[in-house]
């Protein structure tokens, strides 16, 4: 089978998280939507609604929020990978490498491990910006809400 370079792109994304959304697919990659139905079509992914996966993959919320993160970034994007526990995405843009992790209600136990893995720019993405006092984070840390994005220090207030 062969591929174009942007089914290619959206392929890895795919593979590298395991799931994306549509839209994020469309501007990483800037795939048309007869390139993302190839994809269906031919059983390289499969769609849930507006989430593609892996075959036999589910989507994951968290995983979905930290690549808003991503969209966000896209025009000064270098380079991303998945990350390692507890972050989801490391990626480099704007002269800077990011570690992002996402936190629903039901991740809140994860402060302590965000608060244990230090690293230079952390982006936290949450769900409700009342779980930022919740995750009990000393350090200087950037919080996001996605859809749209809006940017958090521990307050809660704008940087």
């Amino acid at each position: 089978m062969y591929f174009t370079h942007r089914q290619k792109q959206a392929l890895n994304i795919i593979k590298e998280y395991g799931c994306a959304g549509k839209n994020q697919i469309k501007t990483l990659t800037k795939c048309a939507d007869k390139d993302i139905n190839m994809l269906i079509s031919q059983r390289y992914v499969e769609k849930h609604g507006d989430v593609l996966t892996v075959p036999a993959g589910k989507p994951d919320i968290r995983t979905l929020m930290s690549l808003e993160v991503l969209v966000h970034f896209s025009k000064d994007l270098k380079w991303h990978v998945k990350a390692d526990f507890p972050y989801i995405i490391t990626f480099h843009a704007g002269g800077k490498v990011y570690d992002v992790t996402a936190v629903t209600e039901e991740d809140v136990i994860l402060g302590p491990a965000i608060e244990r893995v230090r690293t230079e720019n952390t982006i936290v993405v949450v769900q409700d910006i009342d779980i930022i006092n919740r995750l009990n984070i000393k350090r200087n840390v950037l919080y996001c809400t996605v859809k749209p994005i809006k940017w958090y220090r521990k307050e809660g207030q704008h940087p």
